[in-house]
């Protein structure tokens, strides 16, 4: 939650769960009015009560004035529907001005010196975006969408949000398919989320030949970096069909039009593991990880991948593949859409 910016900060640590609870329960009060001074107000009287774990054990003066900086900063970071999902930040207060924390005194003589030493907050638009739009009705949503107001990756994590908690695949579907419809050329990196989920959105709905359509179109249409994800999902569906020879010549397509993907190394473990290939799994994840050190790649799930695929190439496959398999087996009827 913290960023240390000052060598007097110290670093804070806060349960995620409860730093989720917070972060909800927090924007759902931001949205209701849209009012800033109601908001800090809830955050500087309300928040740390209703959510102790999500707030350091710190004496009274400096828990008052961190609620007051995390409600400054949450306002400042969150997208507003009612303006088209732009911010309205506050402007930052002044030696003399009233503290914000609503003490009464001046700031420079209250929480200024408390400012100037605590712990950055690192929230950004970017992450805030999705979970506003998980507070919004489909209304809201349509009408935002109608704008153009929602990048592309927020609108693909809502709708991976519908998918699988709200198990909604149809409303996923509506909010998905426009983007791939007309000129391809045009979507880029940012596209690439949505195309993803809108594939598994497909699965959900028992729709294959949409699936592959779309892929079809993508890779016949589309741009490079959506041309590659389009390979490497054929890849995956080859694969899980026993067509491994189908799967091989999808890989080695997606490679060549983006051979600097970082996605090409899970794609080839995923294979070689499907054949049972674990000794040649364990020497391909080998030439990965040196790559991905190389060239300064942190990603957890790769960087971990690899290292579980050299150190035990079948416990990779169990991670791989087992879980999904019993949940084919146990699979019921799809829900279809009409």
């Amino acid at each position: 939650m913290y960023d240390q910016d000052n060598e007097d900060a110290e670093e804070v640590e806060i349960d995620d769960t409860a730093w989720m609870e917070f972060l909800e329960d927090a924007l759902n009060h931001l949205l209701v009015y849209e009012d800033p001074e109601r908001f800090l107000a809830w955050m500087r009287d309300e928040a740390p009560e209703m959510h102790p774990d999500a707030f350091p054990e710190v004496e009274p003066a400096m828990r008052r004035a961190m609620s007051t900086a995390l409600g400054r900063t949450l306002w400042n970071n969150t997208p507003l529907p009612s303006a088209g999902l732009r911010t309205r930040p506050l402007p930052k207060p002044q030696r003399n001005d009233p503290c914000p924390c609503g003490s009464g005194r001046k700031y420079k003589a209250c929480c200024a010196q408390i400012d100037a030493h605590a712990p950055a907050l690192d929230l950004r638009q970017e992450d805030i975006l999705p979970l506003v739009l998980m507070q919004l009705d489909d209304e809201e949503i349509d009408r935002l969408v109608e704008q153009r107001r929602i990048p592309p990756e927020a609108l693909a994590h809502l709708a991976r949000e519908i998918l699988e908690e709200e198990d909604r695949p149809e409303r996923a579907a509506e909010l998905l398919e426009p983007l791939f419809e007309g000129n391809l050329r045009r979507l880029d990196h940012r596209h690439e989320m949505a195309l993803d989920t809108l594939l598994d959105v497909y699965d959900e709905l028992d729709e294959p030949e949409a699936g592959e359509a779309l892929l079809q179109r993508v890779i016949e249409e589309g741009s490079k970096a959506l041309r590659c994800s389009a390979w490497q999902r054929l890849a995956v569906i080859r694969i899980e069909e026993g067509e491994s020879e189908e799967a091989w010549e999808a890989f080695h397509q997606a490679a060549k039009v983006d051979p600097d993907s970082l996605s090409l190394g899970v794609l080839e473990i995923t294979l070689l593991l499907r054949e049972q290939r674990m000794e040649q799994a364990r020497e391909r994840a080998g030439v990965w990880l040196a790559r991905y050190r190389r060239d300064g790649i942190e990603d957890e799930y790769l960087v971990e991948l690899m290292e579980q695929t050299i150190q035990d190439p079948e416990a990779a496959y169990r991670l791989l593949f087992e879980e999904r398999d019993e949940e084919v087996d146990d699979e019921e009827d799809y829900p279809r859409r009409h």
